[in-house]
Parts: C-alpha cells; sequence; structure tokens
C-alpha cells in the first residue's frame, strides 16, 4: 500500500511543472489520427463515377507554432493523409497532403499540470484526380504537461472538405507529442 501512495505522490509532483504556453515561447511537435468517413456525392454520373462512399484514413501531422500572447499560438501544420475505400469493390488507395494554418487557444491557466485546446484552421490539399481541395477544421483536445517542455495530447478534429464533385465530414480521433520551447 505504501508503494502506491508514493508512486501517486510522485506522479503528481511531476505533473506540477508549470506549462510554457506563455508570449515567446515555441510549440514544435504532430499527431497522428484515425477517421471513418462517409462522403456524399454532389452530382451522379460524373467523368470518376462518384457516389456515395465510405473510407478509413490514417492522418500525421507535424506542426510548428508561435505564442503570440499568453495561451494563445499561431503556426503551420504539414500533413500527409493515406485514405482506404472500404466498401468499393475496385479500390484505389490514395495519399493526400496538406498544409494548414491554424490558431491555438488553451482554455486553463498557464500553471495548470494539463490543459485544454480549441484549434480552428483551414486546409489545403493536393489531390492527385481533383487538384486542390479546400478544407475547414476544428479540433477540441487535452494536453497533459509531463513537465515544463513535454506535452502528450489527445484530441477529437472535425473536417469539413468541399471538393468538386463531392462533399465529405470526418471526425478524426487524434493522439500528439509536442515540445513546448521556452524563450531565453
Amino acid at each position: 500500500m505504501k508503494i502506491i501512495k508514493l508512486f501517486i505522490i510522485s506522479v503528481l509532483f511531476t505533473l506540477t511543472a508549470n506549462s510554457q504556453i506563455t508570449k515567446g515561447n515555441w510549440l514544435m511537435g504532430g499527431n497522428a489520427s484515425i477517421s471513418y468517413t462517409k462522403s456524399i456525392p454532389k452530382q451522379t454520373n460524373t467523368y470518376l463515377n462518384s457516389a456515395e462512399g465510405k473510407t478509413f484514413s490514417i492522418l500525421l501531422q507535424p506542426n510548428i507554432g508561435y505564442f503570440v500572447v499568453d495561451k494563445f499560438a499561431i503556426g503551420l501544420k504539414l500533413g500527409v493523409t493515406n485514405t482506404y475505400p472500404t466498401n468499393q469493390s475496385f479500390q484505389i488507395n490514395q495519399t493526400q497532403f496538406s498544409i494548414s494554418p491554424f490558431l491555438r487557444y488553451y482554455l486553463l491557466k498557464t500553471d495548470k499540470p494539463f490543459n485544454i485546446f480549441v484549434e480552428p484552421s483551414y486546409y489545403k490539399y493536393t489531390y492527385k484526380p481533383l487538384g486542390m481541395v479546400n478544407a475547414y477544421g476544428l479540433k477540441l483536445g487535452h494536453v497533459v504537461f509531463l513537465n515544463s517542455t513535454v506535452g502528450l495530447e489527445t484530441s477529437i478534429n472535425y473536417q469539413k472538405t468541399n471538393g468538386i464533385d463531392s462533399d465529405s465530414e470526418d471526425i478524426f480521433l487524434g493522439f500528439g507529442f509536442q515540445l513546448y520551447l521556452e524563450k531565453k
């Protein structure tokens, strides 16, 4: 029983380090997300024979940001998405690349060992069959600061894509790792 109490106390002391979400600091890291998507075609009998589709996707997204004021960062994300259709007899796995400016705001005080953040973003995808595609996203997440530099994140991401032949809505479950670099 004493070992369990010592473990809990040591975890609490580890988690009490101040986070680095203050003005002038940098945010670097990334996340990996998985999603299930249902696409609805805008029209039928097109060149691509677009039909209602269901896909499974994996997204890898490194990012960098800068805190312009306490708890508020602006930054840029680069993404690679691999998409795997699940209900089509002729399956084509696709890879998409994206670039995305983002804003991130932390809701709790800067000295908390954990925080909640909200992150709206805009995506510009390169999509081989259709060219460039626009999307808008909103991420709601939770970060636990392991110390003053390292944070582990979990998030739910919503993304609305406006394509030429179809629109899609994605919900991603994400896991991330961030480094908070303090100004000198």
